[in-house]
């Protein structure tokens, strides 16, 4: 069968091609190619998918970035999906924690939760350390009557579970509460 020539603009693929030849078949082209593609592929790495629109987003988005949604990554990523409603993703170690919970619960993270850190709620210093409970200047002003304070939880509508989510169970070796999921006990030191 006799070559044509590839016309401006046009991507000739035969059947013993594949989406990703090149248009010519130059070693040079065909090299291009292959590095676009490998990039394509290295930005997909770590990719997340929104739970609220089913939007593939890159790794490095922490809000989706279909306009009509705009979840935020700690609250929309599709691992929180098999999680009880209102848990939420650290983004620092990627640990999934209990909606009531305001730091991570990972022993060497304890980052906050990240809707604090976007509310301003939380001083920067903080980051580094488990902040459990924090007082609030709000609230240590509340009794000179300056205005109405209220619990944390509150303000970020969170309701404190004394028992957590439909199936938790608390370990009788450490009293850690537990999703419903788990088989062996989340505490690093206890394992139960």
């Amino acid at each position: 069968r006799a070559r044509q020539p590839a016309m401006y603009g046009a991507i000739r693929r035969g059947p013993a091609e594949n989406a990703r030849s090149a248009p010519f078949s130059s070693p040079m082209a065909t090299a291009i190619v292959q590095d676009a593609a490998a990039a394509s592929d290295d930005k997909m790495d770590g990719a997340w998918t929104c739970k609220g629109c089913g939007n593939l987003n890159y790794k490095y988005r922490q809000v989706c970035n279909t306009r009509k949604c705009s979840m935020p990554r700690y609250m929309g990523d599709s691992v929180l999906a098999e999680h009880p409603e209102g848990s939420w993703l650290c983004l620092g170690c990627g640990n999934v924690n209990y909606k009531n919970r305001m730091v991570c619960h990972t022993r060497k993270c304890s980052m906050p939760h990240p809707g604090m850190m976007q509310q301003g709620m939380m001083p920067q210093g903080m980051m580094q350390q488990a902040v459990v409970p924090m007082k609030m200047p709000m609230q240590q002003m509340a009794g000179k009557g300056m205005f109405n304070a209220q619990p944390m939880q509150q303000m970020m509508g969170w309701e404190q579970e004394s028992e957590g989510p439909l199936g938790s169970w608390r370990c009788p070796n450490c009293n850690n509460l537990n999703f419903a999921s788990r088989e062996v006990c989340n505490t690093r030191k206890c394992r139960m």
